[in-house]
């Protein structure tokens, strides 16, 4: 446990910039990610949540390549035309078993 709590510090920090140097939209795309990767938590903590595991990863890597994105607008780089480049590598992973949904390790509603 102290090596997720110095990780949850080291990440508040983190936060904290970009709280204070993103536009609206970044800090929007942030949340959004943020929040993802909490309901991954949530499911590996064994709680019950609305959506699937591949479901959760699915929307963490969404969440991900949105806030890459919209930083990348803030400081002036190019998005580019590969949104595949921002994909969350687990992403794949999860696609790639074939998995149903009810194999999954989904959590009830």
């Amino acid at each position: 446990m102290p090596a997720l709590a110095l990780a949850e510090e080291d990440r508040t920090m983190k936060w904290e910039a970009v709280l204070l140097l993103g536009t609206a939209q970044t800090v929007v795309a942030a949340r959004t990610w943020h929040e993802s990767v909490f309901r991954l938590q949530r499911i590996a903590a064994g709680a019950r949540v609305e959506v699937t595991w591949t479901e959760a990863v699915e929307a963490a890597s969404l969440a991900r390549r949105g806030f890459y994105e919209a930083a990348k607008r803030d400081v002036g780089i190019a998005v580019g035309d590969a949104p595949e480049s921002y994909e969350w590598q687990l992403t794949k992973l999860v696609r790639g078993r074939g998995v149903s949904d009810s194999d999954d390790g989904e959590a009830e509603a």
